[in-house]
């Protein structure tokens, strides 16, 4: 279970993307990119392949953890635009 706290959100238009930030609160263990993509996918009313994390981090003491993210507009700009081994951090590519 994920509850956004905080969200900011900026729209890159030269990218085509959304450029998300968040803290995020969870209940027992810090989600995996996968639950947090499928998390932002569902917020954003977006495929999952669609949603890159770009970084995750735990806040320390706290249940609570920074997120960000970019969601772009189709899928054809994600593997044009995002390095290489953020694809494969987030299982995009092999």
């Amino acid at each position: 279970m994920v509850n956004f706290i905080e969200a900011s959100q900026v729209y890159n238009r030269l990218i085509k993307r959304h450029e998300f930030k968040a803290v995020v609160e969870f209940e027992a263990s810090p989600p995996t990119r996968k639950e947090m993509a499928q998390a932002i996918a569902q917020r954003f009313n977006v495929p999952e392949n669609r949603v890159v994390i770009v970084n995750m981090h735990c806040m320390f003491g706290a249940r609570k953890m920074r997120v960000h993210s970019h969601i772009y507009d189709n899928e054809e700009d994600v593997k044009r635009f995002e390095r290489e081994y953020i694809l494969k951090r987030n299982g995009l590519v092999q």
